[in-house]
């Protein structure tokens, strides 16, 4: 299968505190051959729902490893790098069924994070998306702050 290559410095855009939907997300910078984050679903008051994860450069072909509450959910070769005119990053290992593919885009004024999710559950496909975005940005037009 076709593996996307770029350098990891490609991902600086995630770099930063992302907000939306009850979710908090942080991405680190990327440093060496890594950059490292973390996401944590909030809804009253309470962690619902955790994870951690990293990219890596692996001799020139990026990959995504996540890990949903503690557990490793497994190694996503990058399949699609687009970085003009909005950037845009899918990570795909489909040999996995629950959790297949991840995609990572920004808009143009890289404000707005977009992400997805695809794979399966109790053999039914889904999709899931979610737009956050930069936290500072948030709290700039959040009414009442």
């Amino acid at each position: 299968m076709f593996r996307a290559h770029a350098p990891i410095q490609s991902l600086s855009f995630l770099t930063g505190r992302w907000t939306g939907d009850g979710y908090v997300m942080e991405f680190g910078a990327p440093d060496g051959n890594m950059l490292f984050g973390a996401m944590q679903a909030v809804s009253d008051g309470r962690t619902r729902y955790w994870e951690t994860f990293r990219f890596s450069d692996e001799d020139g072909t990026l990959a995504y490893h996540a890990s949903h509450l503690g557990g490793p959910t497994g190694h996503f070769p990058a399949r699609r790098v687009q970085l003009a005119p909005v950037p845009l990053f899918v990570f795909e290992n489909p040999e996995l069924r629950s959790w297949r593919r991840y995609e990572f885009g920004s808009d143009v004024s890289g404000d707005v994070l977009f992400i997805a999710v695809e794979g399966e559950s109790d053999e039914s496909p889904f999709r899931h998306e979610w737009e956050l975005v930069r936290s500072d940005l948030a709290q700039r037009v959040a009414p009442g702050r």
